[in-house]
Order: C-alpha cells, then sequence, then structure tokens
C-alpha cells in the first residue's frame, strides 16, 4: 500500500514508503547480484519513456579491477551493467557528455555520489538538475581500495595479466552469488561472498569511515539487499534468498517505482531492517562520530553533515534499544582507533603482499571474531515495556 506521506528516521533518513521484493524477470534475476531490482527500474523506465538513458557502472573490460561510467540506452546495456561493483566508481566522468546530450537521465549511486549530485542541483549549473529526472541510491558500507583485487588475486596465485574478467557478485547458483574470476586460459575461480565479505574490514577506503549515509538518504528511492527476518520479530516469515530493500523516499522516487513492471513486492517494517542491519546502521550512524572526533583531535578535515549524533533508539519490537552515547567511551576509541590504524595500513602498495603470507582461514577468523564481536558492544540494552518508534 502506498503512503505519500513523509516519513523521518534517525537510521534510515526521511521516506515515504519501505518495502521487500525482487524481480520476476528471470533474465534479469539470473544476471543481478541480488533481487534484480534496480535493473527491473530502469529498464522499465527506458521502456516506459520515462528517461532517454541511465547513467551505470560497469567493470572495466581492458583494465582489471576497474570500473567505468556508461549511459545505458536499452535493456541489453543495462544488463551489462548489472550486478555489485565494491571498487572506487568515477561518476564525475561521464557529467561532461550528460551535459552535450539531449534527454532525460537516471543516475545510480552510492550515497557519495548521490551527495555529490544533490549539491550541483541545488547549487550548480541548471543542466544537472534539469537532465538528470531520478537519482537511484544504492545502500553502502563502504567502497574498498585497490589493494583488494591484488589480494584476492594472489590466493588463487594470478596476476592481473592472467585475467579476462572479474565480478564480485556473479550469479554462481539461483540463491547465492559469489566472487568470479575468468582467466585467460578459460579457468574460473570462484569466493563465496561469506568468504570474502570480512575483508572489507580491511581493504575499505579510508574516507568511507567517515560517511553517515549506509542508506543513501539523499535518492529519490534507496535499494540494497535484504537480509532474513530477525527469528524474535513478530513479522518473522521465511523468504525466498536475494531479496532488495526497496526505500521510496520522495514523489519522484514513486513515480519510478509505479512505473516499475515485472516485480514482486511486499510492505516492508522499519524495525526489522534496522534489528537485520544492526551492525551497519550502528557503524554508520554512531561510530562513524567516534571516527571523525578522533580525526578532529588530530587536527584534519572531516565532513560536514549538519547532523548530530542521534538519541536513543528503542526497538520495542526486540526488547532493546540503542545508546548512541556510548559512541564517546574510552573503550570505543581504542577500538575505532585500531581499526581506522589497520585500515590505514591496508592502503600501502605491500599491503597485499604482506596479508598473503598469513593462511587465508586464519586471517578470516581472527578478523571476523575481532570485528563482529566489539562493533556493536556496549550500543544496546534490554527494555521491558513496549515504546513504539513510529
Amino acid at each position: 500500500m502506498e503512503n505519500k506521506k513523509a516519513k523521518k528516521d534517525s537510521f534510515i533518513g526521511g521516506y515515504q514508503n519501505l518495502y521487500f521484493g525482487r524481480t520476476i524477470d528471470q533474465q534479469i534475476r539470473n544476471k543481478a547480484s541480488g533481487g534484480g531490482i534496480v535493473s527491473t527500474m530502469l529498464i522499465s523506465a527506458l521502456e516506459n519513456r520515462l528517461i532517454d538513458g541511465a547513467i551505470v557502472a560497469r567493470m572495466d573490460e581492458e583494465k582489471i579491477g576497474r570500473t567505468r561510467i556508461v549511459v545505458a540506452e536499452n535493456r541489453d546495456d543495462v544488463l551489462k551493467a548489472a550486478q555489485s561493483k565494491y571498487i572506487p566508481v568515477p561518476i564525475n566522468m561521464i557529467l561532461k557528455e550528460i551535459k552535450s546530450r539531449k534527454g532525460e537521465f537516471a543516475l545510480v549511486g552510492l550515497p557519495c555520489h548521490i551527495h555529490a549530485i544533490r549539491k550541483l542541483q541545488a547549487d550548480g549549473p541548471t543542466w544537472c538538475a534539469d537532465k538528470i529526472k531520478f537519482l537511484v541510491g544504492l545502500f553502502c558500507g563502504s567502497s574498498l581500495n585497490s589493494n583488494f583485487v591484488d589480494y584476492i588475486l594472489s590466493i588463487f596465485n594470478l596476476k592481473k595479466t592472467d585475467v579476462k574478467e572479474l565480478h564480485f557478485r556473479y550469479r554462481r547458483h539461483p540463491t547465492t552469488s559469489s566472487l568470479l574470476i575468468a582467466t585467460k586460459d578459460g579457468k574460473r575461480f570462484f569466493l563465496d561472498r561469506a568468504d570474502y565479505s570480512w575483508l572489507f574490514y580491511l581493504f575499505a577506503k579510508e574516507a568511507c569511515q567517515y560517511c553517515i549515509d549506509h542508506t543513501n538518504e539523499f535518492a529519490d528511492i534507496s535499494v540494497g539487499d535484504m537480509r532474513p527476518f530477525p527469528t524474535d520479530s513478530p513479522n518473522y516469515r521465511v523468504i525466498e534468498p536475494l531479496q532488495s530493500v526497496i526505500i521510496v523516499r520522495t514523489e519522484k522516487g514513486g513515480e519510478l517505482f509505479r512505473n516499475t513492471d515485472n516485480i514482486d513486492f511486499s510492505n516492508y517494517d522499519i524495525q526489522d531492517l534496522i534489528a537485520s542491519k544492526l551492525t551497519n546502521m550502528i557503524d554508520k550512524k554512531i561510530c562513524s562520530y567516534t571516527r571523525m572526533h578522533l580525526r578532529r583531535r588530530r587536527e584534519l578535515p572531516i565532513p560536514e553533515f549538519n547532523q548530530n549524533l542521534m538519541g536513543d533508539y528503542p526497538l520495542s519490537y526486540f526488547k532493546f534499544k540503542i545508546c548512541p552515547s556510548k559512541a564517546f567511551t574510552a573503550s570505543r576509541y581504542f577500538y575505532e582507533l585500531s581499526c581506522l590504524t589497520i585500515i590505514n595500513l591496508m592502503q600501502s602498495k605491500n599491503a597485499a603482499k604482506l596479508l598473503s603470507k598469513i593462511p587465508f582461514q586464519l586471517l578470516k577468523t581472527v578478523v571476523r571474531r575481532g570485528y563482529l564481536r566489539f562493533k556493536t558492544r556496549g550500543f544496546y540494552y534490554k527494555i521491558n515495556k513496549f515504546i513504539s518508534i513510529l
């Protein structure tokens, strides 16, 4: 059911409606990393003439481990750009071309991309606001630095010159997606997402550590991976894997979503979304303030979001509340400083070579236990009575 009345939430920002779902177009489903919602929206918008092109990122076929920005003008173009890319995307490289082209466009981007385009639309040349009609935002934890690709290749004793294709979320199986490395001699190497997602804690770009936007709050419509319903949720149900969260934020986002064909979707409760992505939410909306404070004390520049740290946030379904004030304890400062130190070390050119000397499974165990055990510790407490957050 559509609700055009805007709501505001401390974790996900302003929104009108919240859904989860997936495409029912099997060709898109086979290509997508998750629910295929973004590809389906763009294809519908092109076919229904809402837009003349979609600004999207593809993996660069000539430069392994790099991306390039293109304007997709038809279904095939959109499908070639399907799947997640966890490495930097130079969205600014396409703006000069968009300025010279006729028509209206949708742009798909991470929170940092959408922030920049919104600033251009507000304070920049009029063509930017006139030509970029829809902003489709992707959820984001962080982008990875270039050493990530070097490390992944070292696991399989490969060099970039050996590689023909690299995909981060290749649909290997109907219910899973994996990293795929295809070599020039016809070999294929796979790494399940669960076996490499922990590397984000090592190879994240430092700038991403000071971002407070996980769900792309300035987009017209935001889309991200859905996780299973928490088992203690009153809305608990078993759902098909690889679905997407859809946050309709603006009237334009609603227009784009209403004109999308071939999707199956249901209403989604905000408490289920926050509880299922609690680590991401706490990292972006609370721990980032700790990291920014550490950076400010070193008299280094930090981004100005014009937002203060959020207040206590009850999740009544799950009988606990989140207490952001714990972001400034001595133990939290120590933990975040340690993480920042590791991330900075991983920016060096020799990082991949150094890590490759440590057994993969040992490194995975140490990083996952060290990160997940302490990331949310001390931020939430049990409550005994029902408190509505809406």
